[in-house]
């Protein structure tokens, strides 16, 4: 039987961080999971644009709508280039298989001074700015999980996600927020009445299929 318009099976990837071992494992996972749309969930590069740019054309072939959001390790020329193709989704809303996905790209501080690092004040005006609805029925692309969860723990037992999307989750409510950054953490969780999708890294051929409209997280 064919798909009701808003059953998907949607493949999130985050953290491909420029390698060619990542790209293969995500058209591995592609050809195992037939997924009806594709999330990056940030940092999918390490600075260069032609690594997207080849990742895209690539993907292009396959016919599956695919979107973006940048990591902190995505620089300009990169979130650029997402916005040119059409792809990005971050500070903006994109209908997804009549389901409206909201995006937000970066990361906090972190020790390592990245290219695409916000304060937290940033990080609260740029979700304030989605202008999402009251009712929870919307799912956020967020390369930075919120804070204190299992999601956003460092191997060394650190948090660190973002505080804003944690208060942003609590008080809007989304249906699902799709993440990556944290590399350690693979799994999926909730925070209030939200289910994070926490991905791990491409680089360790980690991905997972998130299935709407029940929002069901299959890892892989």
């Amino acid at each position: 039987m064919p798909k009701a318009f808003s059953d998907m099976d949607i493949l999130c990837v985050a953290d491909l961080h420029g390698e060619l071992q990542a790209r293969q494992f995500l058209f591995e996972f592609i050809k195992k999971s037939n997924p009806d749309a594709i999330i990056l969930a940030g940092d999918v590069t390490c600075g260069s644009v032609s690594f997207a740019e080849d990742l895209f054309d690539e993907l292009d072939k396959t016919r599956i709508p695919y979107y973006a959001v940048h990591g902190n390790n995505d620089p300009e020329t990169v979130q650029d280039f997402f916005e040119e193709t059409g792809r990005d989704l971050a500070g903006k809303r994109t209908m997804i298989g009549g389901i409206p996905f909201y995006g937000l790209g970066g990361s906090g501080p972190t020790p390592f001074n990245t290219v695409c690092e916000y304060t937290e004040e940033t990080i609260e005006r740029k979700l304030a700015e989605l202008k999402v609805p009251d009712d929870g029925r919307f799912i956020l692309v967020s390369h930075t999980p919120p804070r204190d969860t299992a999601s956003d723990k460092t191997a060394h037992g650190n948090h660190v996600g973002s505080r804003s999307v944690r208060e942003f989750v609590l008080a809007k409510k989304p249906a699902v927020v799709i993440c990556g950054h944290v590399h350690e953490q693979h799994l999926s969780e909730k925070l209030g009445d939200t289910i994070i999708a926490k991905a791990g890294t491409l680089m360790h051929k980690k991905a997972l299929v998130l299935t709407t409209p029940e929002n069901k997280v299959t890892l892989l």
